[in-house]
């Protein structure tokens, strides 16, 4: 496995890791606050509606942010596999553009995973680390 590969698992994991920390408590945070909400009448407070609507918008936000990180790393991808692949046909007694070329179709999926990772695991640390802060406790 090459360095970009193992620094990309590396990403990949730590964001997971960060997901499956943040995204229980987070749930749990706001399934409380429409169970709270629904209980007290048919509308809720100010501060439920404003942060109802946030998580709805968010989630969108960080949907599009994933999809346009994983595009760009699959269009950079594909730029330096064409890039290797005219390489090899100006010089195809070279190994050296079929090394790049397999790289780069070994290490991409992990890297593209990463990009559309990123944006996500963010929101939801943000997201704990914010609703924790306003609880007064510590995610």
């Amino acid at each position: 496995m090459t360095t970009s590969a193992q620094r990309s698992l590396a990403d990949i994991q730590r964001q997971i890791h960060a997901l499956g920390t943040a995204v229980p408590y987070v749930v749990h945070h706001r399934l409380s606050r429409l169970a709270t909400a629904a209980t007290a009448g048919a509308q809720p407070s100010a501060v439920d509606q404003e942060e109802f609507t946030a998580m709805g918008m968010e989630k969108l936000a960080a949907l599009q942010e994933s999809l346009q990180a994983m595009t760009l790393a699959s269009l950079d991808a594909s730029q330096k596999l064409v890039t290797a692949c005219a390489h090899w046909s100006a010089i195809p007694w070279s190994m050296a553009p079929t090394q790049v070329a397999w790289t780069l179709m070994t290490d991409t999926p992990l890297a593209v995973l990463s990009a559309g990772l990123s944006p996500v695991s963010e929101r939801a640390s943000d997201n704990a680390r914010r609703l924790g802060h306003a609880n007064g406790i510590a995610p």
